[in-house]
């Protein structure tokens, strides 16, 4: 897949800009791969946990976002 901005770029917007890298590295290991290779002040969401608000999964989808008081 081709990136839209390279790093590079992206972290100079970043210093130029008040602008927070989010890495949502998900699965099993994503964590532990945000540990190894994140761009430097990125933090780390978890798409399971932080972005996904599931109460019943028959009426929610799979990942229904949060609302903007539990984000």
């Amino acid at each position: 897949m081709k990136s839209i901005i390279s790093a590079q770029q992206l972290l100079t917007l970043r210093g130029q800009n008040a602008l927070t890298l989010i890495d949502a590295t998900s699965g099993p290991t994503g964590r532990d791969k945000y540990k190894l290779e994140h761009l430097t002040g990125a933090i780390h969401i978890d798409l399971e946990q932080d972005l996904s608000a599931i109460y019943d999964a028959k009426v929610g989808g799979r990942h229904p976002l949060p609302s903007p008081a539990q984000f």
